[in-house]
């Protein structure tokens, strides 16, 4: 029997920096209309992209020497949080590399569509379950780095996501701050998943 290999991706970004009521109701629901309709095209986009995001990422996992011979298993749509809510805050050819790896084409879907597809899936998938289940991404930020409101409104609105502000230059403290908030989140099931960062990356 092949050895089973599990790999636990959570969606947690660790960023290390430097440095009028309407008076027209019938408008209003027009409106509402078609941002509905809007969203459920955005999400179909997103759901198509992450497919064939998640059949790149099975092959370039298989591809590795150290897959031979085992199972994988691995969440796509964790990844693809985790990257499209990194994807808010970046901007230029780091935008354009995020949406590419993530298969998403840029031509049909903007930052704003992805956002909406991903909290419309939250909602649906919530509405959808009648277990009690746990959800956490979160973005780790260096003390120095400063976020504009915006991108942490996009965050908890979007992508369900908590920020927090850490020093990257104690290390442990650090990487102590993450484990505490991944093993809340998983009920203690993953109580280890940073085991030190390097104060060099800041």
């Amino acid at each position: 029997m092949n050895a089973t290999r599990c790999v636990w991706i959570l969606s947690i970004i660790i960023c290390v920096a430097r440095g009028h009521v309407g008076n027209d109701i019938g408008q209003n629901q027009k409106e509402q209309d078609t941002s509905a309709d809007n969203s459920t095209e955005s999400l179909s986009l997103v759901t198509a992209a992450n497919r064939e995001f998640a059949f790149r990422l099975y092959r370039s996992l298989a591809a590795n020497p150290d897959s031979q011979g085992k199972n994988i298993f691995f969440s796509p749509v964790s990844v693809s949080v985790a990257l499209a809510a990194l994807a808010v805050g970046a901007r230029g050819e780091t935008h354009r590399q995020l949406f590419r790896g993530l298969a998403f084409n840029s031509t049909w879907l903007s930052q704003t569509d992805v956002d909406q597809a991903f909290q419309s899936l939250f909602e649906k998938t919530k509405k959808a379950s009648n277990e009690v289940t746990s959800e956490g991404t979160a973005v780790f930020m260096d003390n120095l780095f400063k976020p504009q409101p915006e991108f942490l409104d996009t965050l908890k609105k979007s992508y369900f996501a908590d920020g927090f502000n850490v020093d990257f230059t104690k290390s442990s403290e650090s990487a102590n701050t993450i484990n505490k908030y991944v093993e809340e989140k998983t009920s203690g099931k993953i109580d280890k998943l940073v085991e030190s960062l390097d104060p060099q990356q800041s």
